[in-house]
């Protein structure tokens, strides 16, 4: 088991006992994790946002797809490291 300073992992939540749901100490394991998932999604926006405004300044269709496109293959590994 976990320290008393320190949350609890996953499969510690998922082998607590019924009686135990959102207990305090699951309120502050899924309070940390939405906390952290948030702040990658703002990050995300922020970034999205930015290659936006840089896509806005492209003249050019072609150059603008590329760019686009480039920008899609290289969210998806971040796409996946927020599951």
């Amino acid at each position: 088991m976990t320290q008393p300073h320190e949350l609890p992992s996953e499969q510690e939540i998922l082998a607590m006992p019924e009686a135990e749901y959102m207990n305090p100490l699951q309120l502050a394991f899924f309070h940390d994790r939405l906390t952290r998932q948030l702040e990658l999604l703002r990050d995300q926006a922020q970034m999205t946002a930015h290659r936006l405004r840089e896509v806005e300044n492209v003249s050019d269709p072609a150059d603008r797809a590329s760019l686009e496109e480039e920008y899609t293959v290289n969210s998806k590994p971040a796409t996946a490291k927020a599951s």
